[in-house]
């Protein structure tokens, strides 16, 4: 589902974010 796929990728720069700081 794209809705999915959008909560993925949301997550992953959450991931980005919390690895930059």
């Amino acid at each position: 589902k794209p809705i999915s796929a959008v909560s993925e990728f949301d997550a992953q720069l959450q991931i980005l974010e919390l690895l930059d700081n």
